[in-house]
């Protein structure tokens, strides 16, 4: 059988102290714990406490949103999301160009929330980069 925590003990990488095995629910090891914030005792399932899911009675999560956001960090975060690799199937090689080979034309498209915005069909990348480019410029008109 597992060894199960003991009064008194603390539990291991977290902030909490047994204090009493708790009555057993539907087969499973409860225990009633203590948390170092000082808060009421919280009845804890053993499996929980045993693979460290339940760190403390809910004070790290509360300290972690409350927590000031270092705004460098949104600024790399929000650089990394628009820096998105060219896909490898455009051939174009601009991003919102494709070139139709049934009619051997490059076509100027914008995704915007999930809806497709077509641009118009052109002969030269160049005609259809730029009209992509309007519709970049354009887009919070778009819906």
């Amino acid at each position: 059988m597992r060894e199960l925590y003991k009064p008194g003990q603390r539990v291991p990488g977290s902030r909490l102290t047994v204090i009493k095995e708790a009555t057993p629910r539907k087969s499973k090891h409860y225990f009633l714990c203590q948390c170092d914030c000082g808060s009421e005792p919280k009845e804890i399932q053993y499996e929980a406490l045993r693979i460290g899911h339940t760190k403390s009675c809910g004070c790290l999560r509360r300290e972690a949103v409350s927590k000031p956001v270092n705004p460098e960090s949104l600024k790399v975060r929000r650089a990394q999301k628009f820096k998105r690799a060219k896909p490898k199937n455009n051939t174009s090689g601009v991003k919102g160009v494709s070139y139709l080979k049934a009619v051997k034309k490059y076509k100027a498209a914008i995704i915007v929330n999930g809806k497709q915005f077509y641009g118009g069909v052109y002969p030269t990348v160049e005609e259809a980069a730029a009209a992509r480019k309007a519709l970049e410029i354009n887009k919070d008109n778009l819906s």
